[in-house]
């Protein structure tokens, strides 16, 4: 039997979601998520994934508040995630993705019910 793993979609419209994936289909999961072809963003200080469409910027792609959000907790305000964005956890020492941390799903849940002083991503709201 094949374990199911939870990852979470952050929409550039503020919704989201937690949905279900394994093995076989996370690579179908995560291109109907951004729309395309992908890149995967470490976010090593949440011991998180961001898969992101690689060319979304070039194609126009609206700003992720969420995504932005993650990108400068972990990298600074140093650069704006576009599209729509699928977010796993790390990746296990065989270099396997893993589904998200309950925790994580528990603090955050979708986007729409997140407020920013509620945000796990740190003091990014400031400024």
């Amino acid at each position: 039997m094949e374990n199911t793993f939870k990852a979470a979609v952050f929409n550039i419209d503020g919704t989201g979601d937690i949905l279900d994936f394994n093995e076989e289909n996370l690579g179908k999961l995560i291109r109907e998520t951004v729309g395309g072809h992908f890149d995967a963003v470490s976010l090593p200080k949440l011991g998180l994934t961001m898969w992101v469409h690689d060319e979304g910027k070039l194609l126009g792609f609206e700003p992720n508040r969420y995504g932005t959000l993650m990108w400068s907790t972990e990298y600074g305000q140093s650069d704006v995630i576009v599209g729509n964005v699928l977010i796993t956890g790390g990746t296990d020492d065989e270099g396997n993705t893993l589904g998200l941390p309950q925790s994580f799903i528990d603090e955050v849940l979708i986007p729409s019910q997140h407020a920013p002083e509620d945000c796990p991503c740190g003091d990014v709201h400031e400024g």
